[in-house]
């Protein structure tokens, strides 16, 4: 039992590593947003909410998504040890086998924990787990395949969201109406072109799998400033979409940092997802201010 925990602990530990702090805070951020929509929509005061149900539909996503880690270490393996990439499986805490089954635990947990927030959160994570099985696994393996893999990205971030949303709208049969419009296409026609940023420095690995990724396609020398430029892009067309000057404001800010950070000798994720988390913590503000912007 000891040697067990001992494991388990090791593989814990490496679900706290900056970059994958950083996913999670992306899709807690999604569903948390999706909650916030939720209460906009149904005019619900902050101190009205059941904190025990956010909390839990946040938890809920994080063990989706450590599934994901799971399948996505187990799928990489050979290109993580080209690059060096420090994994569970890569460091030999783990047997394959095993460590497929934490996967396979971590998936039927968050679909029981979303079928005790009700049947639409329970649709969106089994939708997510069908996202990832058909962008991670062979035959399929979709993460290979330039763009559908970034449109994939795109629609596992739309459903987080929609997740959230869905906490809030359980009453309503048809919350897939209700959910903003213009969200639906940020998430469909903006958000791929962020998805490109993660991928630079994974690109080694990616081509030795034969994952095609924009990194891939322009090359290790140009990739970083086509991750800033992606970035750029992404924010411009959700001020488009929006057409409201703060978010112009907003977008033209972000957007420059981006280009400015990809020029760093030193290429890093990091401040990419500073300035991400920054735009969508303000989007979500602005919006709860003024839901007329969305709804």
């Amino acid at each position: 039992m000891q040697g067990f925990l001992n494991m388990l602990f090791k593989i814990l530990k490496y679900y706290f590593k900056r970059d994958r702090i950083n996913l999670q805070i992306h899709y807690s951020m999604l569903a948390a947003g999706g909650f916030i929509l939720g209460m906009i929509r149904e005019k619900i005061n902050p101190f009205e909410i059941n904190y025990f149900k956010f909390f839990f539909s946040i938890l809920t996503i994080l063990v989706a998504f450590y599934s994901s880690l799971v399948f996505n270490d187990i799928y990489d393996f050979e290109g993580d040890k080209i690059v060096k990439k420090l994994t569970p499986l890569t460091e030999g805490i783990i047997e394959r086998t095993f460590y497929f089954k934490f996967g396979l635990i971590f998936m039927i947990f968050s679909i029981l924990f979303s079928f005790f927030l009700n049947i639409y959160a329970l649709l969106n994570i089994v939708i997510l787990h069908i996202l990832q099985i058909i962008y991670t696994f062979p035959p399929l393996r979709l993460k290979r395949v330039y763009p559908i893999s970034i449109f994939i990205l795109s629609l596992a971030a739309l459903f987080s969201m929609l997740f959230g949303f869905s906490v809030i709208e359980e009453k309503e049969k048809f919350f897939l109406r209700n959910f903003p419009f213009k969200l639906y296409l940020i998430f469909l026609f903006a958000f791929p072109f962020a998805m490109n940023f993660r991928d630079v420095l994974d690109l080694k690995g990616d081509k030795f799998q034969g994952v095609k990724t924009l990194a891939v396609i322009v090359g290790e020398e140009k990739a970083p400033f086509f991750a800033g430029l992606t970035l750029f892009i992404t924010y411009m067309l959700v001020a488009l979409i929006l057409l409201k000057p703060i978010f112009f404001i907003l977008s033209i800010i972000a957007g420059i940092l981006s280009i400015v950070f990809s020029l760093r000798k030193n290429y890093e994720e990091f401040p990419f997802f500073i300035i991400y988390f920054s735009y969508l913590l303000i989007f979500i503000v602005i919006v709860y201010l003024n839901p007329e912007y969305l709804f």
